[in-house]
């Protein structure tokens, strides 16, 4: 589960901001840290966030949700860090732009369309975002909704 906040960050409420931050980075952390337990006295297991290319890069209009996704692949990190040694895996899958019902409601606010993000065969540019230009030399290597990036780090 996750949420988004389609906002300029000038436009994000600290309550919004909070909201997006506890469904998309604490809950997951919540979940690692009860299973990873069970995982860690076991001597075994796997965790599998989902987090997104927003967590790689700067898309326009989404504080919150890049805060998030960036922060699940910190705590990702975190603990590949403290549990990968004891036989527990900790990776983070990105996925690109996914026609999702979230998304069906954030276009429902007229925010973007379809064609804002995809060319004309329907593949996924989230490096046309305006935000990337301002914080990337090079463009997303991310740009087919039908790939994702698993993003290992254990």
């Amino acid at each position: 589960a996750g949420i988004s906040n389609i906002a300029p960050a000038l436009n994000t409420t600290a309550e919004k901001y909070r909201q997006v931050l506890e469904v998309n980075l604490v809950a997951p952390f919540m979940l690692a840290k009860a299973f990873g337990k069970i995982m860690l006295d076991a001597g075994s297991g796997s965790i599998v966030n989902v987090a997104s290319v927003a967590g790689l890069q700067g898309i326009a209009d989404r504080s919150a949700y890049n805060a998030s996704k960036q922060g699940l692949i910190g705590l990702t990190r975190t603990l590949v860090v403290e549990w990968g040694a004891r036989g527990v895996r900790v990776n983070a899958v990105c996925p690109g732009w996914v026609k999702t019902e979230m998304d069906h409601k954030d276009q429902a606010g007229g925010s973007y369309t379809d064609q804002d993000i995809t060319d004309p065969h329907g593949e996924s540019h989230p490096e046309r975002s305006r935000a990337n230009d301002d914080y990337n030399d090079t463009p997303s290597k991310a740009t087919d909704s039908n790939l994702q990036k698993l993003f290992d780090v254990g």
